[in-house]
């Protein structure tokens, strides 16, 4: 039973998809703790640990979760668009566009990724 319910949600994705945006994942997880570690160098009055504990934690969670958020981000493009192919050539609106989205399916992971779950879980049954 609890078996089922891993392999259909948490093992739901193609292992290509699931590794590539593991990977953007825990990039961004890293950037930001870096970031985090920067900019706690250069304060004036430093946070208290567990207050940095606590962010950092939540970023890597976020990391972890981010493929099964971008999965959703994923799923509701795909049923808004449906089998529409649309072509367009690559300029800097289009990469700003993507990247803000990314970025939204990142800090928002904690939201969006038990969301993409349950869509795995149902389209898997």
């Amino acid at each position: 039973m609890i078996t089922d319910i891993f392999s259909k949600t948490l093992g739901g994705l193609r292992k290509d998809y699931f590794i590539r945006n593991l990977i953007i994942g825990i990039v961004a997880a890293v950037l930001a703790w870096l970031m985090i570690d920067t900019l706690e160098a250069r304060a004036t009055t430093p946070k208290p640990f567990w207050n940095l504990v606590i962010i950092k934690g939540f970023f890597i969670f976020n990391g972890l979760l981010y493929p099964y958020a971008k999965y959703l981000y994923d799923y509701v493009w795909e049923v808004i668009t449906g089998d529409a192919v649309y072509v367009y050539s690559i300029n800097i609106i289009t990469i700003w566009f993507k990247l803000i989205a990314r970025l939204m399916c990142f800090f928002f992971a904690w939201i969006l990724a038990p969301v993409g779950l349950l869509i795995l879980y149902f389209k898997n049954s």
